[in-house]
């Protein structure tokens, strides 16, 4: 079976047109027509009606479902969560194996970047051009997503509503990148391109944020320890720093960035953040975590603002590098605390691969906190900076005929390069 999923709304508004003029015409000259056309309406809708359109084919539901998503990350982001919900809600919801063949509508379509525009080519139909040239049963093109599960942990004397678990299919983030999600919405309409996000960026080039960090081991028989980026050997190697009985690690703060990802190397055409995730494959069970701390910088003697503004400069460096083919890997310190790649000292960024990670803030600067999510029009949710929050994020792998274990899905998700 086959649906059309539009979200009109999401990056330029430019979805609808994009179904209308290319993509139904597109189908139609290869004979193919869609079981189902919808134009979301509301944050929502996109999880709703494809789970009610499932739901009307019982009791004999397709073996899988393919689903042309015009939108961007955030639409993906949408249904995952959704699909997540229901399968775990209810036990006997019946899900066929998803495959979504995505068609580049949002503003920076990061999961669509990475599968689709690694040779920098800037083609939204790409994805959808293979789907309709394979056979759909035996195509090599078919890429497993890698989930990844964000459970949240208040304080126990802290009363606080805490809200469900949150999959994500491309990126989890505290520090500048999720305060750069946040304050971009106040720029969507005066600056509704990728600009924005360097705006916002500037905004918060010298903030840092006060937490420590557990880093979780994989579920990989063979390297289960975190491992972190080596330059010198341009690979990775197990984490030397003490480990716990439980094989954790933890990081002391503060941080300026922090992301992980599954499944992509870019959050944007050009912004190859997590570059590693393609020219070093990461065994399943693992996900990528990008982390900047300032006082690991030689010159940085104090968290103060003096600190803070001089390492905004190299914050600025650091991003800028990424948008040079993923440069900031190899940056590293030296002993007067300028960053360079041909430098003897330690990395700038710290590149670590790993099972999942726990973020536990500093009680006191709590109001630091900001971590976003997705909604439906590919905008940002925050979740209240109040809320004092442990992040864990715990990963599960789909593979053709396993059990999809941790997440209690009867399928699993599909994507089409």
């Amino acid at each position: 079976m086959l649906a059309v999923v539009v979200n009109p709304v999401c990056g330029a508004c430019r979805g609808k047109q994009l179904a209308q003029d290319h993509v139904l015409p597109l189908l139609a000259s290869h004979g193919r027509h869609p079981d189902l056309y919808a134009e979301t309406e509301c944050p929502g809708h996109a999880g709703t009606l494809l789970i009610n359109w499932i739901t009307q084919t019982a009791p004999t539901p397709p073996l899988h479902i393919s689903i042309i998503l015009i939108s961007g990350d955030g639409t993906l982001h949408e249904i995952v969560n959704a699909l997540y919900r229901r399968t775990h809600d209810d036990p006997s919801f019946s899900l066929p194996q998803i495959r979504f063949v995505l068609v580049a509508a949002g503003t920076a379509n990061a999961l669509y970047a990475s599968l689709c525009l690694a040779d920098g080519a800037s083609d939204p139909l790409a994805s959808l051009r293979t789907f309709l040239s394979s056979a759909i049963d035996s195509s090599p093109v078919l890429v497993p997503l890698t989930l990844a599960r964000t459970t949240f942990h208040p304080p126990s004397d802290t009363p606080v509503l805490v809200p469900k678990p949150i999959i994500a299919a491309v990126v989890t983030s505290t520090s500048l990148h999720a305060s750069i999600l946040q304050d971009s919405e106040a720029l969507r309409s005066t600056i509704p391109g990728l600009e924005r996000f360097k705006t916002a960026a500037a905004q918060n080039a010298t903030r840092w944020y006060s937490s420590r960090v557990r880093l979780l081991p994989s579920s990989d028989a063979d390297e289960k320890r975190p491992q972190i980026y080596d330059a010198n050997t341009d690979s990775f190697v197990p984490y030397t720093s003490k480990e716990g009985e439980d094989g954790t690690i933890e990081l002391d703060g503060p941080f300026v960035y922090f992301l992980s990802t599954v499944n992509v190397d870019r959050l944007e055409p050009q912004f190859q953040i997590a570059p590693l995730a393609r020219s070093h494959k990461p065994a399943g069970g693992t996900m990528d975590l990008i982390v900047v701390r300032p006082m690991r910088d030689p010159s940085i003697g104090a968290n103060d603002e003096e600190a803070r503004c001089n390492f905004g400069t190299k914050t600025w460096k650091v991003l800028g590098a990424a948008y040079d083919g993923g440069r900031h890997v190899v940056m590293r310190y030296g002993g007067d605390g300028a960053i360079d790649a041909s430098n003897a000292g330690v990395n700038v960024v710290e590149y670590l691969r790993i099972g999942g990670w726990e973020w536990i803030p500093v009680r006191r600067l709590a109001i630091e906190l900001a971590i976003s999510f997705a909604d439906k029009n590919d905008r940002m949710m925050q979740i209240p900076k109040h809320a004092l929050y442990a992040l864990m994020g715990l990963l599960s792998r789909y593979h053709e005929g396993e059990q999809p274990g941790v997440l209690c899905w009867k399928g699993r998700l599909m994507g089409w390069t």
